[in-house]
């Protein structure tokens, strides 16, 4: 997780696809 960078549309991204990653 990048917690330098704010609620930018690739962090958003990455972010869902990082959750979906440990939801398997």
């Amino acid at each position: 997780m990048n917690l330098n960078h704010g609620p930018t549309g690739d962090d958003r991204e990455g972010f869902a696809a990082f959750l979906l990653r440990l939801r398997g």
